[in-house]
């Protein structure tokens, strides 16, 4: 419905792991972006985050660029 009404990109965060990624009608779609940085070091999925970069050119093709940040005890 986002993409419907307008969004050129989407970035959703709140569970404690990275999810997909994916683009709908052209329009980057990041479904979660884990943690930042967290102290839950029981499991590497909740010490993993993800950094996601936008260029939003005049054109409205948008490039998105990720990386993985991690936390260390």
């Amino acid at each position: 419905q986002l993409v419907n009404c307008g969004a050129k990109a989407i970035v959703w965060h709140h569970p404690h792991v990275i999810q997909d990624i994916q683009r709908i009608n052209n329009v980057p779609v990041v479904y979660s972006l884990g943690n930042f940085l967290m102290d839950q070091w029981f499991d590497s999925e909740t010490s993993t985050g993800m950094l996601v970069g936008l260029v939003i050119p005049q054109s409205w093709s948008i490039q998105l660029f990720t990386g993985l940040i991690n936390a260390v005890p």
